[in-house]
């Protein structure tokens, strides 16, 4: 068995085992929700097609800190969440579980050249499910209330970072140029 297939697998599994243990502590809309997020992540990650190109050790020092801001964001989110933030999460997980979706095979954590996605929601804004994490974030931070603030603020740079670093390996696929012209907005219409 090729390695990237058993580190799929490997990580696959631990996905499904975070968000079966977020249950076993409490379940809610918001456990609920990260739960089906991780799911449907494992499932990607089982499924996903073979990388054309891996990320440079730079393009994924550029992703790595985005993952984590966002991850201590959710660790550091309150166990009782009032009605709004709730209501705010579960959108930004369905919205970031869509735009997985329809990346299906070009599933990636890292920056990796797959192939293009120009369907569904990548029809209007280029990275889609940023909106869900950054929907995400901006729920746990008004869950946590002022203290939960930096969140958002530290994660937009890092998001940013990001992208430019997935863009620099995307751009180099032939229809990439293309694309980026056709859809101008990378993750909200109108701004950036």
């Amino acid at each position: 068995m090729p390695i990237e297939r058993i580190f799929n697998i490997s990580l696959a599994a631990s996905f499904v085992g975070w968000g079966l243990m977020g249950l076993r502590q409490d379940i809610n809309p918001v456990r609920v929700s990260i739960a089906c997020l991780n799911l449907v992540i494992a499932v990607l990650l089982l499924r996903r097609g073979p990388e054309l190109q891996d990320g440079t050790w730079r393009q994924h020092l550029a992703a790595l800190p985005s993952l984590l801001v966002a991850g201590l964001c959710f660790s550091r989110a309150p166990a009782a969440w009032d009605v709004g933030p709730q209501i705010l999460f579960v959108l930004g997980t369905a919205q970031a579980i869509w735009a997985f979706v329809f990346l299906g095979r070009s599933f990636a954590v890292l920056p990796a050249k797959r192939d293009l996605v120009v369907r569904g929601p990548y029809r209007w804004v280029r990275h889609p499910a940023y909106v869900g994490e950054l929907i995400m974030v901006a729920a746990c931070a008004w869950a946590t209330g002022l203290g939960g603030l930096w969140a958002p603020v530290v994660l937009v740079p890092l998001l940013v970072l990001r992208i430019r670093a997935e863009e620099q390996l995307l751009g180099e696929l032939p229809d990439w140029g293309r694309y980026a012209e056709g859809v101008r907005w990378r993750v909200f219409p109108g701004l950036w």
